[in-house]
């Protein structure tokens, strides 16, 4: 609802799969590929965002990349 035009998820498939309890990020699996995974910072606004940068989304290639890169730093933020 929220990525318009420009924006790396746009009219992409997207599943979402989990999310992190203290922020609004949300994790989608991307069943067309080539990205895998991706991490959605959602700005709850309820409409399109006008910005391709927002919400701000990280892409991950691999599920092995997401926990390395993704996971491993948010479960180390959200454990202190």
């Amino acid at each position: 609802r929220e990525v318009g035009p420009g924006h790396p998820l746009f009219g992409r498939r997207t599943v979402a799969v989990g999310r992190r309890l203290d922020c609004d990020d949300v994790l989608f699996w991307l069943p067309g590929g080539p990205a895998v995974l991706a991490v959605v910072h959602l700005t709850w606004t309820g409409k399109r965002e006008r910005s391709p940068q927002w919400p701000a989304t990280t892409l991950y290639a691999s599920v092995a990349e997401w926990l390395e890169h993704g996971m491993r730093v948010d479960h180390a933020e959200y454990h202190g």
